[in-house]
């Protein structure tokens, strides 16, 4: 994704004056009426889970939209079709690659230079990377095994789906905790995000 996807970023400069001021407008839209709802769990939030079937979004985020593009309609349609051929591109090297479009690297290896290159390269290029041996496999064995004894001992812990649990509403356990608060987890996010910035060069 090289030129062709940042060109569409300059000609759609102009809109950001557009969002700041919609941003702005914000304040004298009247919020939707919230409607008490019967407490649910996880799966009340993505109507994939639920069954529930999806309700069009109210008419002001359609408003909102045709603010943001207002006096850019232009812009905004060259860089779409600008962005459709390397759309196509991308798709089918993902499609030719599979998974191993996924850069991986060794948690032992976020120091090393020699494969530091390559991996930052792809990381830009795909957004997403698996990093290996974070920790040790025992010791995640011992946070999971500590939460199960958890969700025994407290039953009422809500999962999802009920008859099946696959997703467990926890949080803040202290396993979890735990595993955020590890050196090794801190060091592969503070590694993963050096390569970010939150402007242009």
């Amino acid at each position: 994704m090289h030129s062709t996807l940042r060109s569409p970023n300059r000609l759609c400069q102009p809109l950001r004056s557009q969002i700041a001021r919609a941003g702005n407008g914000r304040r004298g839209m009247q919020s939707a009426s919230t409607e008490s709802r019967k407490e649910g769990d996880i799966s009340s939030v993505f109507s994939s889970l639920s069954g529930e079937i999806q309700k069009p979004l109210p008419q002001r985020f359609a408003e909102q939209k045709q603010r943001l593009i207002n006096g850019n309609e232009d812009a905004v349609r060259h860089a779409w079709n600008s962005l459709l051929p390397q759309l196509l591109q991308e798709i089918e090297e993902i499609r030719s690659t599979g998974p191993a479009i996924v850069p991986e690297l060794d948690f032992k290896d976020i120091g090393n230079p020699n494969t530091q290159q390559d991996f930052a390269k792809r990381l830009k290029k795909t957004g997403v990377a698996v990093i290996r041996d974070v920790v040790s496999e025992e010791e995640a064995l011992g946070w999971k095994s500590e939460i199960r004894e958890y969700i025994k001992q407290n039953p009422q812990t809500k999962a999802f789906p009920p008859d099946d649990p696959q997703v467990y509403e926890l949080y803040w356990s202290r396993p979890q905790l735990r595993a955020r608060a590890h050196p090794n987890l801190l060091a592969a996010q503070s590694f993963l995000m050096s390569h970010w910035r939150s402007s242009s060069p």
